[in-house]
């Protein structure tokens, strides 16, 4: 059997090893959540541009829907407007014909 007792030397290496691989993986953790917060930020900054892009397209849908509003009242008074006209054009052409045929 082999009972030599190992050393603080002996196991440098070993020791070595762990505190690169937790090294590792703590700067790698750190530079993944650094990475992420970078992301989240740009992201966060997208969403706030498409936020006010949409609030800009809904007020300009509610500026077009006034208008249509107001056109279609508009057209509405110019088809009265005509609808009269052609009562009395008609109105018109039946008084000049009763005229004529009185002659």
């Amino acid at each position: 059997m082999n009972s030599k007792k190992l050393t603080l030397g002996d196991w440098a290496p070993y020791i070595a090893i762990m505190v690169t691989v937790v090294i590792t993986g703590v700067g790698g953790a750190w530079s993944l959540a650094w990475s992420l917060s970078g992301k989240l930020s740009q992201l966060d900054a997208k969403v706030e541009r498409s936020a006010a892009a949409i609030e800009q397209n809904a007020q300009a849908i509610a500026r077009n829907a006034r208008a249509i509003e107001r056109n279609a009242q508009a057209i509405a008074k110019v088809q009265e407007s005509l609808a009269n006209l052609t009562g009395q054009y008609v109105e018109h052409v039946r008084y000049h014909n009763e005229a004529l045929a009185k002659r």
